[in-house]
C-alpha cells in the first residue's frame, strides 16, 4: 500500500491548533461553571442560616397555684420574634376540652411580640398539668407550653 498524503501539508497543524483552542475554551467554561456553583452554594447556605424567625418565650411553664373550682382562669404566654424573618403561629393543639387557646393570627415581625392566650376551665378538682403545643414556622417547628396548678373547691379557699 502506498501512503496517501493530504493535499495540503498544513492540515495537520490546523487541526492541532483548533483542538488546542477548543480545549482552552472548554477549560474556561468548566472553571466558570465550578465558580458559579460554589458562589450559589455559599449564598444558599448563608440565606438558610440567617433569615429565619426565632421564637423567644417569656416563659413556657406557668404555675397558677391554687385556683377556685368552676371558675375559668386565663394566662397569656408572650412570644417575641428575635429572628430576621416574620414568625407565624400556624396553630395550637390543646391538651383537652378544658383548655381553650387563642393566638396572634397575623405574622409577628422581627422585634415584635405576640401571644398565646389559654383559658383553663377549672371544673375538676385536684392537681393539674396541661400541655399546649404551639406550631410555628421556626427551625424547631413546635413549642410546648405548660399550665399547672391545683383546683380547690371554693369552700376550702
Amino acid at each position: 500500500h502506498q501512503k496517501t498524503s493530504h493535499p495540503c501539508p498544513h492540515t495537520k497543524q490546523f487541526v492541532t491548533r483548533l483542538t488546542q483552542i477548543d480545549m482552552k475554551k472548554l477549560l474556561v467554561l468548566f472553571l466558570m461553571l465550578a465558580a458559579t456553583t460554589y458562589v450559589m452554594a455559599q449564598v444558599t447556605a448563608s440565606t438558610d442560616n440567617t433569615v429565619a424567625p426565632v421564637a423567644q418565650w417569656n416563659e413556657t411553664t406557668h404555675q397558677f397555684g391554687k385556683i377556685p373550682q368552676d371558675v375559668p382562669i386565663t394566662f397569656e404566654f408572650k412570644v417575641t420574634n428575635t429572628g430576621t424573618a416574620p414568625l407565624q403561629i400556624l396553630g395550637v393543639e390543646r391538651a383537652c376540652g378544658c383548655t381553650t387557646p387563642e393566638w396572634t393570627a397575623k405574622a409577628i415581625q422581627p422585634g415584635s411580640s405576640g401571644v398565646v392566650k389559654v383559658v383553663y376551665d377549672a371544673k375538676t378538682g385536684g392537681f393539674f398539668s396541661k400541655t399546649i403545643k404551639v406550631l410555628a414556622n421556626t427551625k424547631e417547628g413546635s413549642f410546648d407550653l405548660v399550665l399547672t396548678g391545683e383546683v380547690v373547691s371554693t369552700a376550702k379557699m
